[in-house]
């Protein structure tokens, strides 16, 4: 009954309800903007394929450091967003340890621009390596 009117007052105060994202029973666990709400235990947690690409990115990036292969600034800094993005389930941790990485990409970026190569040094291994599980 609560949920017909407020549905009724939102849609009358001119509002489109996107019905694909709605979720109108009540419920203890939840996806939103990727990250599961889980209201009983009062935490957040990221989608297990979620950690498992970005397990799979990082070790690919460290075979490219094994190899001597350069590593491309905009596929560098969208494995810093992906580990930035886990500071809701994981804490700040994620953030003091992509520090560095965030230095050094902007480092590279800043004097050669966004299509610049470059190798990672032994620093931001070490920090990308302590995802790995």
């Amino acid at each position: 009954m609560h949920v017909e009117f407020v549905i009724k007052i939102v849609q009358f105060s001119g509002w489109n309800i996107n019905w694909n994202k709605s979720v109108l029973l009540p419920t203890q666990s939840l996806k939103y903007l990727g990250v599961i709400i889980d209201t009983v235990q009062m935490k957040y947690f990221a989608p297990v394929y979620k950690l498992n690409y970005l397990e799979e990115t990082i070790r690919n990036v460290i075979f490219m450091y094994d190899k001597r292969k350069f590593c491309k600034a905009e596929d560098f800094a969208a494995l810093i967003g992906m580990i930035t993005d886990l500071t809701k389930s994981h804490g700040n941790i994620c953030l003091a340890c992509m520090r560095y990485c965030h230095h050094y990409l902007g480092k590279h970026v800043t004097v050669f621009g966004w299509n610049v190569k470059f190798m990672l040094d032994v620093q931001c291994i070490a920090k990308l390596d302590f995802f790995v599980i």
